[in-house]
């Protein structure tokens, strides 16, 4: 029998809300050059088409974004507003029992728009339940939620626009007091940057191509360590996230086209940095 008031205090419990924060990309069709015949047929696409744009640039779609985005939990979770994605999971009972809700919306920081999972937690996550929580909401940002919005068209005058909550490559979750230090490091680090055109899926061929960009940037002995490193990983995931290190990667593949045939290396990676 619970004691006296047990039962109010578990009512009374303070939820603990947070936000996990991600990059959110476009990419932008111009009208004279887009055809739905492209968009389905990723090998079909001409890198010329379509400009990819950041949180930065998408800030003047915000309006047409979050009605986008609004209108997706809708369609997901009818009659139902917003779209709690916790009662898709099905992972373990302890994460279930203190996750109350998981939201996804976007959210305006300093002039960026980003990807944003509002969380309402019963108790604190401990590490191995925050890995295995952002783990699930990737799969939503990816193959569910994320790849459900990111087929759907937001048109504007010139062209039509398509989100994308993940990127196939260095995708990841923070959180909002991160953002400044993040910022830091990447201007700290002034990596050369490495077009993917014509290299995707060779990651001997990228190799080459990030072994001269740091040669020519008087990085020799980061060139030569570069091939140790390379040989010691164990998928094109895993690979692409090393490289990652030397060079900023702009990645013009379409991230529907490449997420069913990478999803084993990438869950590969995932359970690697979850160890």
């Amino acid at each position: 029998m619970k004691e006296i008031g047990t039962e109010q205090e578990e009512t009374e419990r303070e939820v603990i809300e947070t936000e996990l924060l991600s990059r959110l990309t476009g990419r932008i069709f111009p009208d004279e050059d887009y055809s739905e015949e492209d968009y389905s047929e990723p090998e079909n696409f001409d890198p010329e088409c379509r400009e990819l744009v950041d949180g930065a640039a998408l800030v003047k779609y915000e309006d047409a974004i979050r009605k986008l985005v609004d209108q997706n939990n809708q369609m997901r979770n009818p009659g139902k507003t917003p779209c709690n994605l916790m009662e898709y999971f099905s992972g373990s009972d302890t994460v279930k029992r203190k996750v109350e809700s998981a939201v996804i919306s976007i959210k305006k920081i300093d002039g960026v728009l980003y990807g944003c999972t509002t969380l309402k937690l019963r108790e604190s996550l401990d590490e191995k339940e925050w890995c295995e929580l952002k783990e699930y909401m990737e799969g939503q940002y990816s193959d569910g939620w994320g790849e459900h919005i990111g087929r759907r068209e937001i048109p504007f005058d010139g062209g039509t626009l398509y989100l994308q909550f993940w990127q196939y490559y260095d995708f990841h979750f923070f959180h909002k007091e991160e953002i400044c230090v993040r910022e830091a490091v990447e201007e700290d680090r002034r990596l050369p940057r490495l077009r993917l055109q014509g290299h995707e899926g060779n990651i001997f061929s990228i190799l080459v191509k990030v072994r001269q960009l740091l040669v020519q940037n008087g990085q020799e002995q980061e060139a030569e360590e570069l091939l140790d490193r390379i040989g010691e990983s164990v998928s094109y995931g895993q690979a692409l996230g090393i490289l990652g290190k030397y060079v900023e990667m702009e990645q013009d593949l379409p991230v529907q086209g490449f997420r069913s045939r990478e999803l084993g290396d990438k869950k590969d990676r995932k359970n690697e940095e979850c160890r």
